[in-house]
């Protein structure tokens, strides 16, 4: 049980700050620009103080923090992948921050690696009172920012119910301010979510894309009714198109998403319009590269760069998360000044499918995949209800690792006597066409999903 005055102050840190988080994105850009810019400046004389790989990149390059006066400045530091990340474990922490006061998280994100992510508690409050943007755009479908009921599909354990358990530790919530919220999880048959669904009636219904896509494609092949909220928010991994005419065509529920990941909470959001994503300037510094690393100008796709600019705990500037974007090159029509992202090619793994219309969330599978000691990196195809071939890159005895691939695995799918299995060992899982490191391919959803 924390103390009530540490609860006390991070209330009222989440309070004072989100008392501009309305009238933020409709500012000036001159203004949202200083904002951004003082905050590189000291993430950046942070880093170099505390973090001995900044420190030491920018003393063989002869860089000192006031060498960094903007956002543009942070491309003379190096870009870091998602690898260097997972092979260099606290190489990016501070130490001038205890562990045990940061959050834990764990990802492998677009990259297919597992990495560990520490977050400071100043970085989370800021990222909740930077929260209000999304909730402010739901409050045009529901009528209220606060106080409406939410449905979240998620999955046990995952960076969602972490962060929320963290924030009621931490901090208070007035009645009747706080969301009237329940869970679903991505591990629980599709039959049990729509009874929670349908039971709370939420207004606002959140999650996994492709979770909340198979939920509603399993209720429309069974012939199940479903109660439909005023809106669904997505975030964590993309909606399959065939499922989002679904919900919107068929059931007339407008959709909305978010761009979120474990190395920066709050990215960009989309509006009511649903045209682009606003991208908090804030929180991050973000710019789009091609292959060399060149920055991209508008409408050029190429790879997603951020910088987080709040979280002192892992700290991650010049970061490649994986993800194909292009920036727009007009304002969005809803007011808002903050640049905005078009065609978010993000976390497009797919679900894996079961027979009977059920599912497995690429979340819930590699999360229990990974436990797997000395599995660095895992790729799941599958070729049919019955067909699945594992990639994974070992650390450790490739045979060991092998069988304890199956033996995780197999369970998960609900019948493994009929299953055929391929795990293979290899040095390298090669990347997409678009130069994207996709989890899990899923070759029979275009035959299932109608």
């Amino acid at each position: 049980m924390h103390h009530p005055l540490e609860k006390l102050y991070w209330t009222g840190f989440t309070a004072w700050h989100g008392r501009r988080e309305s009238s933020f994105p409709f500012a000036p850009h001159e203004q949202q620009l200083r904002v951004q810019n003082r905050r590189v400046r000291s993430i950046v004389a942070f880093a170099y103080e505390t973090v001995p790989f900044y420190r030491e990149f920018m003393k063989r390059r002869r860089l000192r923090p006031s060498d960094f006066r903007t956002a543009t400045d942070l491309g003379q530091l190096p870009l870091l992948s998602g690898e260097d990340l997972s092979n260099n474990p606290g190489r990016f922490d501070s130490t001038a921050i205890a562990n045990d006061r940061t959050l834990e998280m764990d990802t492998s994100g677009s990259t297919g690696l597992y990495k560990k992510v520490r977050h400071d508690c100043r970085a989370l409050f800021l990222a909740r009172a930077g929260g209000h943007r999304a909730r402010q755009v739901l409050s045009h479908f529901t009528g209220r920012s606060l106080g409406y009921r939410e449905v979240r599909v998620t999955r046990r354990g995952g960076t969602g119910p972490v962060v929320l358990a963290f924030y009621r530790a931490h901090s208070w919530v007035p009645s009747g301010v706080g969301l009237q919220r329940a869970m679903v999880y991505c591990d629980d048959n599709f039959g049990d979510n729509i009874r929670v669904i349908n039971e709370t009636k939420p207004e606002v219904l959140g999650g996994f894309g492709s979770y909340i896509g198979g939920i509603y494609r399993y209720a429309r092949m069974h012939d199940i009714p479903i109660h439909r909220p005023k809106v669904i928010s997505y975030g964590g991994d993309a909606l399959l198109s065939p499922d989002r005419r679904i919900i919107e065509d068929e059931y007339g529920i407008p959709v909305i998403s978010r761009y979120q990941a474990c190395e920066a909470l709050n990215i960009a959001w989309q509006c009511e319009r649903g045209e682009g994503f606003h991208i908090s300037t804030d929180q991050v510094a973000l710019r789009i590269v091609d292959a060399s690393g060149k920055t991209q100008a508008p409408g050029t796709t190429g790879e997603v760069v951020i910088s987080n600019l709040i979280n002192r705990g892992t700290i991650l500037l010049n970061y490649r998360l994986g993800d194909l974007a292009q920036l727009s090159s007009t304002a969005c029509r809803c007011g808002r000044t903050l640049p905005s992202l078009l065609q978010l090619d993000g976390r497009t793994e797919d679900l894996i499918l079961l027979h009977g219309g059920e599912a497995v969330h690429e979340s819930e599978l590699l999360s229990t995949l990974y436990a797997v000691p000395g599995a660095m990196q895992i790729q799941v195809t599958q070729y049919s209800l019955a067909k699945f071939l594992i990639r994974v890159v070992v650390s450790g005895n490739p045979e060991t690792v092998r069988a304890g691939i199956a033996a995780a695995f197999l369970p998960l799918i609900g019948n493994p006597e009929r299953i055929e299995l391929e795990v293979i060992v290899t040095d390298v899982i090669p990347q997409d066409k678009n130069g994207k490191f996709r989890s899990v391919i899923c070759h029979c959803n275009r035959e299932i999903v109608r």
